[in-house]
């Protein structure tokens, strides 16, 4: 046998030696493992959330969310399915599509749409959700631990033993409304 023969073979030998090992390894990684602890109670159940940070929200706006949402009631999908005719309706009744302008700094050149931030009076939302059938609404000047962007209107509307809640940030794609469980006391806001 000639030493590059002798060479390739013992090569061979050890690519498919470390092939096995890696896949005896990953194999040994992927089989379960038995838990450690007994699974937490359903009362500590975690909740999966995603955030999309609005524009013209401060840094601490989702953070506020989570922390409403683990103050709330939890509601079931269908509850929350159920109810999304009736979010997306107060939705439109409290954030109108608001009148932009397009503004062409350079002649010749491209558009961007500018549009006014404008929060309309918190009575007048209010007037709104009544002429819509929604009563016992609330909303206010967003608080410091609403959540809503700073700076917002933060709106509590209860349906049918849920909550829709939202802000009206007064700026094109704004927060819009989610359905949410009742507070400890059984209110919206």
């Amino acid at each position: 046998m000639s030493q590059r023969r002798a060479v390739l073979a013992v090569g061979a030998f050890a690519l498919t030696f470390a092939v096995l090992a890696v896949t005896a390894l990953v194999i040994e990684r992927i089989e379960p493992v038995a838990p450690s602890a007994p699974p937490a109670p359903a009362a500590s159940k975690q909740r999966l959330f995603a955030c999309a940070v609005p524009q013209g929200a401060d840094a601490d706006y989702c953070g506020r969310v989570v922390q409403d949402l683990n103050q709330r009631a939890e509601i079931t999908d269908q509850t929350r399915a159920d109810l999304s005719d009736e979010a997306r309706t107060v939705d439109e009744v409290l954030n109108p599509r608001q009148a932009c302008r397009a503004v062409q700094t350079t002649p010749g050149g491209p558009a961007r749409q500018v549009c006014d931030r404008v929060l309309p009076d918190p009575a007048v939302l209010l007037a709104r959700l009544d002429d819509a059938g929604f009563t016992g609404a609330v909303v206010r000047p967003a608080a410091a631990g609403d959540p809503a962007p700073a700076g917002s209107l933060f709106y509590a509307v209860p349906v049918r033993g849920a909550c829709i809640i939202g802000a009206v940030t007064g700026l094109p794609d704004g927060v819009g409304s989610r359905v949410a469980g009742t507070l400890a006391s059984g209110a919206c806001a």
